[in-house]
């Protein structure tokens, strides 16, 4: 029996198709942090990767799929983020990733929520269910499902085994490691899930309520919004059809060219020299001081080559970033004001044109400007331009090595919840962030 996925216009991918592009896309995204494989993170994108559709192996699904007619039993992401906990418990991952599993692939669809409102303890589970609400309602339809799933679980199994296999192929094409052995019998595992889903419920509550008491600090948010936002850009890009960009080099140099060409023969009035004795310490305390520091700021008045200067820094720290880590960390330019926005975009694009030879061609992978208001354009080719609804996801995940932008758009996806602006959370890894006119950012 074949399982399908939801169309992409005219074309159809096979389930399994889907959930092992979207694995293999969330684990390769998260392998760029250093920390992933230490903590279990490349091991949770895989997996909720691989468990975030599993719901649509129904035949409820599968039928609304075919017909269009809607039917009560259709939802799929609670009994997919059940699904994901399992193997999260299965596969011996930490308890805190395994309730990031089951959290993440829960809200793939939506806006991220409060946890307490749909984990409920065994007490409630095992009471009548019609007395309980939309929770009653929610265990009705996991139930149902589950005995759908029972029906046809060795064509299931199957199909969950050739989208490992072939998500393991991806990652391996890539020098990745495998997070699953290719031995690991799905049949079985099936057979577990579908006997103890009340179980695995009851414990995520349990889970959640222990975390909350022994975590003090930001870990687990971040941990979260880093599996969460791999997997939602990862099913997003290919639901669209559309792969990840290849990243791009920016030479470290790139300012120091622009200079020697447009500035060699400028005039020595006291402006121009107050210019270049700030870009001078500013470069050079970047490079003594490099990585030891975290922060640095730059106070100087209009005028002064704030822009330049900044580019330069972050260029200087994005090839020692290169050097020591091996990631390529993407440049944030963040502004408070759109017009603003616009004037730093030109200068970019300026350093960018003299110092890229393909530039011109294909300049959105290098620089993009994202506001509200900014032309919907993403370009990679000299002869075409991608579509507007392929060039507004790409932009608004941040598919470039330098993004200009909004403090509203930069803030929202660090400290937010919104599923729009969560998808790009993962370019933020070791990101380097520029933040102008930093002043303008309301004290309330």
């Amino acid at each position: 029996m074949a399982f399908d996925a939801p169309r992409h216009g005219r074309s159809r991918y096979r389930l399994s198709s889907h959930l092992a592009l979207v694995a293999a896309g969330a684990a390769r995204q998260t392998a760029e942090l250093p920390e992933a494989r230490i903590r279990g993170h490349y091991e949770a994108a895989f997996l909720t990767g691989l468990a975030h559709d599993f719901g649509k192996y129904t035949s409820y699904v599968q039928d609304y799929l075919n017909s269009g007619v809607a039917n009560s039993y259709k939802d799929h992401a609670f009994i997919s983020a059940l699904w994901a906990a399992y193997l999260g418990k299965e596969w011996g991952l930490p308890a805190r990733l395994q309730l990031i599993s089951f959290l993440s692939v829960l809200w793939h669809h939506r806006d991220l929520g409060d946890p307490e409102k749909y984990l409920l303890p065994r007490r409630k589970i095992e009471e009548d269910w019609a007395a309980l609400g939309e929770d009653g309602r929610r265990l009705e339809v996991a139930q149902k499902q589950v005995e759908d799933l029972g029906k046809g679980k060795r064509e299931v199994a199957r199909s969950l085994r050739c989208a490992a296999r072939w998500a393991g192929n991806l990652l391996a094409r890539r020098g990745l490691p495998i997070p699953i052995s290719s031995g690991y019998c799905w049949e079985e595992a099936l057979e577990a899930f579908l006997t103890s889903w009340r179980d695995i419920y009851a414990s995520l509550f349990q889970l959640y309520r222990q975390l909350r008491m022994q975590n003090d600090d930001l870990s687990p948010y971040f941990t979260m919004l880093k599996i969460f936002s791999s997997l939602i850009d990862a099913d997003k890009l290919h639901a669209a059809r559309l792969g990840e960009q290849e990243r791009r080099f920016l030479p470290p140099e790139a300012v120091e060219i622009y200079k020697r060409e447009m500035f060699n023969k400028r005039e020595d009035s006291h402006l121009n020299l107050l210019r270049e004795r700030i870009y001078q310490n500013v470069r050079d305390r970047v490079t003594r001081w490099g990585l030891e520091h975290r922060f640095f700021t730059l106070t100087a008045p209009t005028g002064s080559g704030k822009t330049l200067t900044a580019l330069n820094a972050a260029l200087l720290l994005r090839s020692q970033i290169k050097e020591r880590h091996g990631a390529l960390p993407r440049i944030v330019y963040a502004l408070p004001f759109t017009s603003i926005i616009d004037q730093n975009h030109e200068v970019l694009a300026g350093v960018l044109e003299r110092t890229l030879p393909d530039f011109k061609r294909e300049p959105s992978p290098y620089l993009l400007k994202h506001h509200h208001l900014a032309d919907v354009i993403y370009r990679t080719d000299e002869e075409e331009d991608l579509g507007f609804n392929e060039a507004a996801l790409l932009i608004e995940s941040w598919q470039s090595e330098i993004v200009i932008t909004t403090f509203v758009q930069f803030l929202h996806t660090l400290i937010g919840y919104r599923n729009r602006m969560l998808k790009k959370f993962n370019r933020l890894s070791h990101a380097i962030i520029i933040m102008d006119e930093v002043q303008n950012i309301p004290v309330e």
